[in-house]
């Protein structure tokens, strides 16, 4: 399989709403080298793929990888990555898009002059149903630079999705370990991608918004945030962090992750007069993170408290 520049990923199911935004913002690219587009589809139901197939005169390079079989979003994203011809790939969901140009080719550039990278990202625009801006992220990005493992662990994120990476995966893609960590969850893989990633190197953030990010789709079972309660997502990732701590032996200090997830499971069950769903993350979680989460309760209810003060802040604006 000949290797060219660039795989960029379209991921997609039942995006009939938003396929051809997020199609027509990667042909809007400014761009002065050769890629590829995977249209990776999870057996859509709607008019998804028959859209995608409207593009096929005006794409040279592509792959239709169009499953007969919903797998759900790890696996269809695993099996994307690992059948790219890319050095570098970069995913996009299809009900998400692209707003900066001069994005891939900023991108893979740098990554090109800076070959001790593992990737690129940038900031995205989180918008609801309505397509209001709710916020930037990550906000804690004041100007360009660079990120880490130690920064990640330290609840420094940065954007999964924004992230043009070193394609890593292709002497991966017959490790049967690896696969199953990476889609050990139906939904989410971003978690232990962005981990993954940075223990093969730092990641450079450019200050510049990049894409527009449906935190919420209106009408659409494959968005996670559309479908899912904030305790159960946390719950979700509670059992994904577990699979982490195994998978490199208890080597990681996970223990503000574990913290940012069990906190909103916690202040839930105040608000709900329902300690269930706490009751269940103390049987998942190890007691050592438990007892982390107490001693820093005061940290983990500050932060939550600046997000709801902000979002109080943009809904009166």
């Amino acid at each position: 399989m000949k290797e060219i520049p660039l795989s960029i990923i379209l991921i997609s199911y039942n995006h009939e709403k938003y396929i051809r935004e997020a199609i027509e913002s990667i042909l809007m690219q400014n761009v002065d080298f050769e890629y590829e587009i995977i249209f990776a589809d999870d057996a859509s139901t709607d008019n998804t793929t028959k859209i995608i197939k409207e593009y096929d005169n005006k794409i040279k390079n592509k792959q239709y990888l169009f499953s007969k079989e919903n797998h759900g979003n790890t696996y269809n994203t695993w099996n994307a990555i690992v059948n790219c011809r890319g050095k570098y790939f970069i995913v996009l969901e299809g009900d998400d898009y692209w707003i900066w140009k001069e994005k891939i080719k900023t991108q893979y550039h740098f990554l090109k002059d800076n070959p001790d990278y593992i990737g690129v990202s940038d900031l995205r625009c989180e918008v609801n149903k309505k397509g209001r801006i709710i916020t930037h992220s990550p906000e804690w990005v004041k100007k360009e630079c660079d990120t880490n493992l130690n920064d990640f662990l330290n609840l420094k994120f940065f954007s999964c999705v924004e992230t043009m990476y070193k394609n890593i995966y292709k002497k991966e893609a017959n490790n049967k370990n690896l696969q199953e960590i990476f889609t050990s969850d139906k939904m989410i893989c971003d978690l232990f991608q962005c981990i993954y990633s940075l223990k093969n190197g730092n990641i450079h953030l450019f200050n510049k918004d990049g894409a527009i990010y449906r935190t919420i789709t209106s009408g659409n079972n494959s968005n996670y945030n559309s479908t899912k309660k904030i305790a159960n997502i946390s719950l979700d990732h509670l059992h994904i962090l577990n699979r982490i701590d195994a998978y490199y032996n208890n080597e990681l200090a996970l223990k503000k992750l574990y913290g940012k997830f069990i906190f909103p499971i916690f202040a839930n069950g105040i608000l709900s007069f329902n300690l269930q769903n706490y009751k269940k993350a103390k049987e998942i979680v190890d007691k050592k993170y438990i007892k982390y989460f107490r001693t820093h309760f005061i940290y983990f209810l500050g932060i939550y408290l600046k997000i709801l003060i902000n979002k109080i802040i943009k809904t009166i604006k």
